[in-house]
């Protein structure tokens, strides 16, 4: 994994939940599936993202850090181009 960025998005039932997007070094190492296993091992169950992108390269600001706002957009609106997975 090169980098990954998680935010939280509005659920309802939850209040907030948390989605990520992943930028992988070798694009197809790793599949949603696989990122979730991970993740459901290491983190509490309501830490897990609840919908995962696989993205080419992870929105940043000019300074390098990940961009929220554009991450929340990306996770708000249909991107029927990149690897999506919404995860029960």
């Amino acid at each position: 994994m090169a980098g990954a960025a998680v935010v939280g998005r509005r659920d309802e039932r939850l209040g907030e939940t948390p989605v990520a997007m992943v930028e992988l070094r070798e694009p197809g190492s790793a599949g949603v599936g696989q990122l979730m296993d991970f993740l459901r091992d290491r983190l509490a169950r309501y830490e897990v993202p609840t919908e995962i992108a696989i993205v080419d390269a992870i929105p940043r600001t000019p300074s390098g850090k990940p961009d929220l706002t554009e991450i929340r957009r990306f996770f708000s609106e249909a991107v029927p181009a990149v690897h999506r997975e919404h995860v029960h």
